[in-house]
């Protein structure tokens, strides 16, 4: 046999204590009957057959289902090849092998062994017939594997496996990742990772329809003398972007499910918030980017992340505009300013002969200015 990386994969049953497996003198793990065994670190299950694969539960089925067990050695030089199966076990126990798959890991053309390799955008792979048998790694999580047989893992499909049009789940990271797809498609399960603070503003474009989460979603509805009034949206659509105001407590994510938007959706006429799935080095000078509970415009270089949003607003309402919402309390309750400090309830206050409007917790002027 040629120098190089060998991959040993066989599928077993069986009650014993384990088996382990080898080849070219490597010893790979022990498989035990009552554990799940991920075959490699990313737990790609292989290789790609008709055979079933069952709940794993070894200890109570009598050793009739299967799994697959593998190892990875490296052969020095040209030479003989061996491969082994090790059982530890009694004299009631007992195994079976079968479907035993050695890969020639150092050639990626074969017919038998494929690599996605390290993924940083996205890929299409053909598997019907292929086998992937080297870790998937992804530098960008937000990657698109496309494939024509659902890539298995060992608890379940993975992740942003688009097969025939549908990702069984789809999750995407919050930071410097990219997001991007060939053409829009249905998620049947869909996650965005994104941090934002109790009680504070940001601006969300996710690609999917969101149906959990805590806050409220606002779009904006008029432009009076530098003041920007929104109005509330009960159902997020994909690829739409919302300005978000954060409830009670820290948000770390986003779910829905549907319609995948491959590109963001402008919300109309007026004042556009345009949404971006994809980092901006720059946005457009003039226009108006989101700080604390203000929209400040460009004047300098102004960078944004995926899944935010910068706003168009027409004319020229100023450096600075200031944030309004339909949906605050409107019966204005006099109170002594001494009571002011702490434990007001949601509603509208006239204290020392200005109006505060408390919602969640926070007060602010009647211009929707957060107040201390």
């Amino acid at each position: 046999m040629p120098a190089g990386t060998y991959k040993l994969v066989a599928a077993m049953r069986g009650r014993a204590f384990g088996i382990r497996p080898s080849v070219a003198g490597t010893n790979g793990s022990f498989w035990y009957g009552t554990n799940e065994k991920m075959i490699n670190k990313n737990g790609v299950v292989m290789p790609v057959t008709d055979i079933t694969k069952n709940n794993m539960n070894y200890a109570d089925d009598g050793g009739t289902q299967w799994n697959w067990i593998s190892v990875t050695g490296e052969l020095a030089s040209n030479g003989d090849l061996t491969m082994t199966f090790k059982m530890e076990a009694n004299s009631s126990c007992w195994a079976c092998l079968d479907d035993v798959h050695l890969y020639y890991m150092s050639d990626d053309e074969n017919d038998y062994a494929h690599s996605l390799g390290e993924l940083s955008s996205n890929v299409t792979y053909n598997n019907t017939s292929h086998v992937i048998t080297k870790d998937i790694i992804v530098t960008n999580p937000n990657v698109i594997i496309s494939t024509n047989v659902a890539v298995e893992t060992a608890k379940e499909q993975l992740n942003n496996n688009l097969v025939s049009g549908t990702v069984a789940n789809l999750v995407l990271y919050d930071g410097a990742y990219n997001f991007s797809a060939d053409a829009d498609f249905t998620a049947t399960a869909a996650k965005l990772y994104r941090s934002v603070a109790a009680n504070g503003f940001a601006t969300i474009c996710a690609p999917f329809a969101i149906s959990e989460a805590t806050g409220t979603f606002y779009q904006p509805a008029s432009l009076t003398d530098g003041t920007l009034t929104f109005e509330s949206e009960g159902s997020p659509a994909a690829g739409k972007a919302y300005l978000y105001k954060a409830g009670e407590s820290l948000v770390t994510s986003f779910t829905g499910s549907g319609d995948v938007k491959a590109s963001p959706i402008d919300n109309g006429e007026g004042v556009v918030i345009k949404g971006t799935y994809s980092n901006i080095a720059a946005v457009p000078e003039d226009d108006y980017v989101l700080s604390g509970a203000s929209l400040y415009k460009v004047n300098s270089t102004v960078s944004l992340k995926p899944f935010r949003a910068y706003f168009t607003v027409p004319g020229d309402p100023g450096a600075r505009i200031t944030l309004n919402f339909d949906d605050a309390p409107t019966a204005i309750n006099s109170i002594e300013v001494a009571e002011e400090a702490e434990g007001l309830k949601d509603g509208k206050y006239l204290i020392d002969g200005k109006i505060v409007i408390v919602k969640n917790g926070v007060k602010y002027s009647a211009n929707g200015q957060i107040l201390k």
